[in-house]
């Protein structure tokens, strides 16, 4: 940035009149050059002196007859010392701040009449040198976004779908939070405000501490913040950063490791580490970049990802949603699962026009997983479109004695594959909306991928309507679990590295082990729904009933995750 734009937006400053980005602009320029800052300095003596100059000439009245501003000046008004400061820069050598204190103002005064000494009052002067020493670096960031007004205390807004650890701890919207008190967000999104405009969004699961007015302590999980313009100078500290906000929008991310990413949307930030030397001093980052900072403290350039965190009119949305029908709700509910990172398959059930003969992916492999509606090979066995959970909705029929199934592509290695041969297993939830005949004529299974040796997972049905999971070939025990015809929520998770396996029916766990096998088979065969193909020709009857959604995660839900999607998405 050239001088002529840094005087501009210092004088800018001076006059109150920048907007955020280029207050931001003018950090960034002041963090990167150290002429800037000591021009920063001369200027804000030059505009102290000529505001005393104005005040001198407003308390003795007009301008003396005769006396007539240059036309160079004639913009320049008394009113306007900002105006008179961008005239005066280009003139000002470039002494340091101690030589400044005595420096004659030599460029053209647009008053055209002589005035006092600039620096006559011993204390003014000696204000105005102690403000130089500390126009460096962050004190000097700290210096411009402080001059508003103080840090609000922190209360609590609204909330969606939240799941809290204690709940007793969490005050009621409306109220403020207790310094000091650590806070466990298990699952949903809570709303922190204060009376400054700051807008936190926490997205659980996450652990945070509200410190004190101005400063929250993320220890794990999410936070996206958008900060109004008097409250710049709200503070983030995680396990080994510190966020200052500089007058923006931006997300906060802490891994169970302590590892940071943080990412601007609007305006800018400066992060720091806490944990190494080498890397302490401000790292600026501008919207639309990421930065990492490491379990050892090191500070890298990530790309940025905004759809990794909620945004504010994300969440806005979101709330007004919440007063809507059932399946608004349900709709909305469905646009933020869409946003988590380890959701890798994920199907609504709503037809296609375009491809009648495909289930479309909404998840983050996109098209590489949608569903084929397959079977027999004839167009007249294939599962057929009706009606879902609301009349809005749609989803899949399955007719008996048929071969009708949807088959999922599970290539080895690939999202839907949790096998990694002779290591331990990746750990995966699946989730689906059945609605099945009662009783259930056969035998049959709902999801499964592999069979006999090769068998990953499964869900099945019988004809008592019973259902049951299975990981590898060992079924997971518990109490007997019956369905209607009526819909319900089905889940299974897998965490192979404590050997657990859970099974849910409309969000209560009904089935578990921990002695489900560490290792799974690896194989070729599809993710399939509906039925089982028991050999080249040989097919178990489907299942009759309606299949409406199904998700599949990466990771293994808490049962606070799994009640959470079925209180949401359940349709009455």
């Amino acid at each position: 940035m050239n001088e002529n734009e840094v005087v501009r937006l210092i004088s800018g400053y001076f006059d109150d009149t920048l907007t955020d980005q280029e207050v931001a602009e003018l950090d960034a320029s002041l963090l990167a050059d150290s002429g800037h800052v000591s021009l920063f300095a001369r200027l804000a003596i030059l505009h102290s002196a000529i505001r005393d100059t104005v005040e001198i000439e407003r308390s003795r009245g007009d301008r003396p007859a005769g006396v007539e501003p240059d036309n160079a000046d004639a913009a320049a008004s008394p009113s306007d010392p900002g105006a008179t400061l961008r005239g005066l820069a280009t003139n000002i050598p470039e002494e340091a701040a101690d030589e400044t204190m005595s420096l004659p103002i030599q460029a053209p005064n647009p008053l055209k009449k002589p005035r006092r000494g600039p620096f006559g009052n011993p204390c003014r002067r000696t204000a105005l040198a102690a403000a130089i020493l500390l126009l460096s670096g962050t004190a000097l960031i700290l210096l411009l976004h402080h001059g508003g007004s103080s840090p609000e205390p922190i209360g609590m807004g609204q909330s969606l779908d939240a799941i809290w650890s204690d709940p007793a701890s969490v005050p009621a919207a409306g109220s403020l939070f207790k310094n000091g008190v650590a806070q466990s967000l298990a699952s949903g999104y809570a709303e922190l405000t204060s009376a400054n405009g700051l807008v936190i969004i926490i997205e659980g699961p996450a652990t945070f501490t509200v410190e004190r007015a101005g400063v929250v302590s993320l220890t794990s999980g999410k936070l996206t913040a958008s900060v109004s313009k008097p409250e710049r100078g709200f503070t983030v500290n995680t396990p080994v950063a510190t966020v200052v906000d500089l007058g923006t929008e931006f997300g906060v991310s802490v891994s169970a490791t302590g590892e940071t990413d943080v990412q601007t949307f609007l305006g800018t930030v400066s992060l720091s580490s806490t944990v190494s030397s080498a890397a302490s001093s401000a790292s600026l980052i501008t919207a639309g970049f990421a930065r990492h900072v490491g379990s050892s403290g090191g500070i890298t350039e990530i790309p940025a990802n905004p759809t990794a965190f909620v945004r504010l009119q994300q969440f806005d949305d979101w709330k007004a949603m919440s007063h809507s029908t059932p399946y608004e709700r349900w709709a909305a509910y469905s646009e933020r699962l869409r946003s988590d990172p380890d959701l890798v398959a994920y199907y609504t059930f709503d037809k296609s026009d375009g491809s009648p003969g495909r289930l479309l992916n909404q998840g983050a492999s996109g098209a590489a997983l949608d569903g084929a509606l397959g079977g027999s090979g004839t167009v007249g066995d294939l599962p057929k479109w009706t009606v879902g959970r609301w009349p809005e909705k749609g989803a899949l029929s399955f007719a008996a004695w048929s071969h009708q199934r949807i088959d999922i592509p599970a290539a080895i290695g690939g999202p839907l594959d949790s096998s990694r041969g002779t290591e331990t297993a990746a750990p995966f939830t699946i989730c689906a909306w059945i609605s099945s005949e009662d009783p259930h004529p056969s035998h049959t299974s709902i999801v499964l991928r592999g069979a006999k040796e090769t068998a990953q997972f499964a869900v099945e049905l019988f004809p008592d309507s019973s259902v049951r999971a299975w990981v590898g070939n060992a079924a997971i025990p518990g109490a007997t679990a019956r369905i209607d015809g009526s819909w319900h929520y089905l889940a299974l998770t897998y965490e192979p590295q404590r050997g657990a396996a859970q099974f849910y029916l409309d969000g209560v766990l009904v089935a578990a082990t921990a002695n489900a096998p560490r290792q799974l088979p690896q194989t070729t065969d599809a993710l399939t729904l509906g039925s089982r193909k028991l050999g080249r020709l040989a097919f178990l009857p489907p299942m009759v009933g309606r299949i409406d959604e199904l998700s599949v995660f990466r990771r293994a839900l808490s049962a606070e995750e799994v009640k959470e999607m079925y209180q949401t998405e359940k349709p009455e």
